[in-house]
């Protein structure tokens, strides 16, 4: 992971999130801070961007995004940081999205809301939407995690034929560390999703990953599959969970719900979203 792009809000979030990336990535990577500057509109019947007053905001936003750089160099000087600010005037979503792509960034960083009642108060609109564009790895920090080691990853399958490659994916995402990657899947057994469980674990065990990988089938219970899986990783207390989640157009979007959108906001810790 040696290009990260983290977005900002200069909100507590935001910096619980640079927190976090610090500690889990420190000076291997190359981090860029970016925030978004939304336009300002004239009130009128159609629409029009208030040049004045979108620079106003700009430049104060620039003010801000400075100092809160700084601050973080000022507390990490004599570590060799390499960090830096982005400011960009446009749709958040859209503009997080397109400059991931244009710094070629291994992954987008973002800071969530927290527990809230449903999931796009939790991740915050702005991430939700991220999701659903980014071509681009995503990992995504509750509000208020405390960062610590990683030592036990949940990685949920859902027996697609690529599960194997972004197992991988997510292995390399986490090293240097080692954790024990525990892939779980949930569902009501039969023999045709048993035979792709045990080609998956198969090819695992003929490669022998760099870190511990153990698998475990979790029958479909009355609760729904997203709670079922929370519980899952309290109760093996992970630091993490990774979550395969296709990049799709606006089209399948409409019509295809994952379990990404079917959490209820209560997880506590951080999410890696695979592509």
């Amino acid at each position: 992971m040696k290009n990260i792009l983290i977005a900002t809000d200069f909100s507590a979030n935001a910096r619980n999130a640079w927190d976090y990336a610090w500690k889990r990535f420190g000076s291997n990577s190359r981090y860029h801070i970016m925030h978004i500057v939304t336009p300002v509109y004239e009130p009128a019947d159609i629409p029009v961007i208030s040049a004045v007053a979108t620079q106003n905001k700009r430049e104060v936003a620039t003010t801000l995004l400075e100092k809160w750089v700084s601050e973080i160099q000022q507390e990490q000087q004599g570590q060799d940081l390499v960090i830096q600010s982005i400011l960009e005037v446009g749709s958040p979503a859209s503009t997080i999205v397109e400059k991931a792509q244009g710094i070629n960034a291994d992954c987008i960083l973002m800071g969530t809301q927290g527990e809230h009642s449903r999931l796009d108060r939790w991740l915050g609109t702005i991430s939700m939407q991220v999701v659903d564009l980014a071509e681009t790895p995503l990992w995504l920090v509750p509000s208020g995690y405390k960062p610590d080691g990683l030592n036990t990853a949940v990685y949920a399958s859902d027996l697609q034929a690529s599960d194997p490659f972004y197992i991988w994916e997510a292995i390399q995402i986490m090293d240097p560390e080692q954790p024990v990657l525990k892939c779980v899947h949930i569902g009501h057994r039969n023999p045709e999703d048993d035979r792709k469980w045990g080609q998956i674990q198969q090819l695992f065990a003929e490669r022998s990953p760099t870190i511990q990988t153990q698998f475990q089938w979790l029958d479909t219970t009355q609760q729904d599959i997203a709670t079922q899986l929370l519980e899952y990783v309290h109760w093996n207390e992970a630091n993490l969970l990774v979550l395969y989640s296709p990049h799709r157009n606006w089209l399948q979007r409409l019509f295809h719900r994952s379990i990404v959108h079917d959490f209820e906001g209560h997880m506590t810790v951080p999410v890696l979203i695979v592509r």
